[in-house]
């Protein structure tokens, strides 16, 4: 019983080991570029980036008026190619709990309260809402920290400048839906939506490890929006408002990337 067993054994390690090695061969013939993969560390490789990430932004100009501080998540995607520069499109979302223009001051009673179809303190919610999204282009500058801090070619200094579209408004939400003078019909009014051109400046350092575990991002960011009303008429000044603004946003962005390369032999060197 016992020979019979270590022959099974023997039979089943000399088939995995064939398996092995044959799954080994008709790799090399089908895949040969693994062989001569090159390591980011030694090659400025081109890659597609996911990106995700979170800021804190601290609001300007007229937008500073009507809100506080914000956080700003989004999730987006680069091209960089083999001489560092990177191209993309960054879309986020930025909400906040500080508003500051009280645009409910003509509902309110004397005591300052609003009084629901019960005649009980209407329960509402007034928060900070947008979004917005730029086409972006940059460049990655590993020379600048040489190898203390840009561990390879693919890491560094990081610029970015990009051109977008920037929205805002005032979220009022009427839990109990016993407010109507704030209801679907008339919210309009109240809201402020405000949307135009922006631009986008970002200042960091971007790395990109050789094993593809550590890979982030971080700097100071700069949006300026030149906005106006997308509403026709404001219900708590009575006005039209068709002035321009410009809305100021800057913060610190800390981001996670995905990096996704193919690496092969340097004289040849492409991405998925």
């Amino acid at each position: 019983m016992i020979c019979q067993l270590l022959s099974i054994k023997t039979r089943t390690f000399q088939q995995m080991k064939l398996i092995t090695t044959f799954s080994f061969l008709l790799s090399v013939i089908l895949f040969p570029d693994i062989l001569l993969a090159q390591s980011p560390k030694d090659s400025c490789l081109k890659m597609h980036l996911v990106c995700m990430q979170m800021s804190a932004q601290y609001p300007g100009g007229n937008l500073a008026k009507r809100f506080g501080e914000n956080l700003n998540v989004g999730l987006s995607y680069y091209v960089k190619t083999r001489k560092n520069i990177v191209i993309g499109i960054d879309p986020n979302f930025f909400f906040g709990k500080n508003v500051k223009e009280d645009v409910l001051k003509n509902l309110k009673t004397p005591e300052g309260t609003i009084t629901n179809t019960d005649g009980n303190f209407a329960n509402l919610k007034i928060n900070e809402r947008g979004w917005l999204i730029t086409a972006t282009l940059g460049k990655i500058y590993p020379q600048l920290f040489q190898k203390k801090i840009a561990p390879n070619p693919n890491s560094g200094m990081l610029l970015i400048a990009g051109v977008g579209y920037l929205q805002h408004r005032i979220f009022i939400l009427d839990q109990e839906r016993n407010v109507p003078q704030v209801s679907s019909a008339y919210l309009k009014g109240y809201d402020r939506l405000t949307a135009g051109l922006c631009l986008k400046q970002f200042i960091g350092y971007t790395l990109l490890s050789d094993n593809r575990l550590l890979n982030f991002f971080g700097g100071l960011e700069f949006y300026q929006g030149f906005t106006k009303s997308m509403r026709t008429y404001n219900y708590d000044t009575m006005e039209i408002d068709n002035s321009l603004h410009k809305d100021f946003l800057f913060g610190f962005r800390l981001g996670w990337i995905l990096p996704i390369y193919k690496r092969v032999e340097s004289d040849n060197l492409f991405t998925y």
